[in-house]
């Protein structure tokens, strides 16, 4: 591991060598995309294409920008990934190609930036784009904080759980053993779980790792990520989140793709891959078949259950005036708010349950604990 960090910090991004496809030539692995993610944050990024927004508004030319954000960068990784944009554009590549060539821009960003190149609105482009990452990021948070309140809570019930299991119930367990009679059941249970986190904790730890194993084979399989992506949509409460979630997403990708100058087909393909679920890029892919063969993009949309049916009338109706882009804007709006409120809704409905079930938990582990104490108290007497 230190060997391959060492030679990402060493040699500019441009050297490694080159397997993705854009336009038909080979570039970037997604192993050197995955670690340069890693030091380049979603932050940095946001602000390193909102500063070239900036100097591409103020005539400054994109090598002359690179380069001049190339000194400012304090970290190595990153100025590396800064150099390899700058040869790559002195080399006379496109900018959108040196972006793909580093393999952390995503394809949404890398097309936004293609599509302003040929119009001769790069400057334009980059604004709208850096926005728009910024409102992902802003939704994100928001899902984030919504589901951040339950996890805390199960996991420190579990440590709870876990703790007096293994550390407190040990301690006393040799008292119990002189006991004349059975011990309650729930006693012998926690006797079992405590027996065996001590004696086959590794057991676990090979379980969980081979869990996320299977599960990273399984999500790069097709069918499996499909049948994942819609059940996601269908969970109680959380699905109302995600469905909104992706639905903002997609219309504010869209809206920045037909802004900056892009088709409508090629738009709302790039659109649904840019959701992150599957569910939504088969539908936006059909709504684009549509808009191919003359057909309404809102019209197709209302025969999907994905899609809210006030947004696609809202389509409809920006189809029909001429006006697509503020619908879009629009309905991602409606999206981002109806997100807002199911995601208060959800923290409202979900923590006296889980507040309930805490109770009971720790209550079965207290009560497998003092019932055989009770139980030695009563022989005493006698």
């Amino acid at each position: 591991m230190n060997r391959l960090i060492d030679s990402i910090k060493k040699f500019p991004l441009a050297a490694f060598p080159k397997k993705r496809v854009f336009n038909g030539e080979k570039i970037s692995t997604a192993t050197k995309a995955f670690w340069i993610r890693l030091w380049f944050s979603e932050s940095e990024r946001i602000v390193f294409i909102k500063k070239l927004a900036i100097m591409a508004k103020a005539g400054i030319s994109i090598n002359s920008a690179i380069k001049m954000m190339e000194k400012n960068v304090s970290r190595q990784e990153v100025k590396n990934l800064v150099a390899g944009l700058r040869l790559a554009v002195e080399q006379g590549k496109p900018l959108a190609r040196a972006m793909k060539d580093a393999g952390v821009f995503g394809d949404l960003a890398v097309n936004v930036v293609h599509i302003g190149e040929s119009s001769g609105s790069l400057a334009q482009n980059l604004d709208y784009l850096s926005g728009e990452m910024q409102k992902r990021r802003e939704l994100k948070r928001s899902v984030a904080a919504a589901l951040i309140y339950p996890v805390f809570i199960l996991i420190a019930t579990v440590g709870i759980v876990i703790f007096l299991s293994v550390y407190i119930f040990p301690k006393i367990l040799p008292v119990f053993s002189g006991l004349r009679g059975d011990l309650p059941w729930s006693t012998n249970l926690l006797i079992f779980f405590a027996a065996l986190m001590r004696d086959y904790w590794w057991l676990a730890g090979i379980i969980f790792l081979a869990a996320v194993l299977v599960w990273h084979l399984l999500i790069r399989m097709e069918k499996a990520k499909i049948f994942f992506d819609y059940w996601l949509l269908r969970l109680p409460m959380l699905g109302a989140i995600f469905k909104n979630y992706y639905m903002a997403n997609s219309c504010r990708a869209l809206c920045l793709l037909l802004r900056g100058g892009g088709g409508i087909v090629a738009s709302l393909e790039l659109a649904g891959k840019s959701s992150g679920n599957l569910a939504y890029c088969r539908a936006f892919g059909k709504s684009a078949l549509a808009a191919r063969s003359g057909g309404s993009i809102g019209e197709n949309m209302a025969e999907e259950k994905i899609f809210p049916s006030l947004a696609a009338q809202i389509i409809c109706a920006g189809e029909m005036s001429g006006s697509l882009e503020d619908s879009l804007i629009c309905v991602a709006r409606m999206c981002e708010d109806e997100m807002n409120g199911a995601a208060k809704n959800l923290s409202a409905a979900i923590e006296p349950v889980l507040m309930v079930f805490a109770g009971l938990l720790v209550g079965f582990v207290a009560t497998a604990i003092i019932t055989p104490i009770y139980g030695i108290t009563q022989l005493l007497q006698k």
